[in-house]
């Protein structure tokens, strides 16, 4: 069994939280407990990478 050590990256649910839903207890909590006080040293590069691609696909679903 492998063991996470500090600085491994941990894939989770997205999009799980308390406030997007009507039931509680989502798997991911609050959403407001996600907030950082500072975004990542390359925000303003993810965004602006992101903001350049194209939508593939887009689905919303129950």
């Amino acid at each position: 069994m492998a063991r996470l050590v500090e600085g491994d990256a941990v894939l989770g649910l997205l999009g799980f939280y308390d406030e997007l839903d009507n039931r509680s207890g989502q798997p991911n909590g609050s959403i407001r407990d996600a907030v950082q006080p500072v975004g990542e040293p390359d925000e303003t590069d993810l965004v602006a990478y992101l903001d350049a691609g194209h939508v593939l696909i887009d689905v919303m679903e129950a």
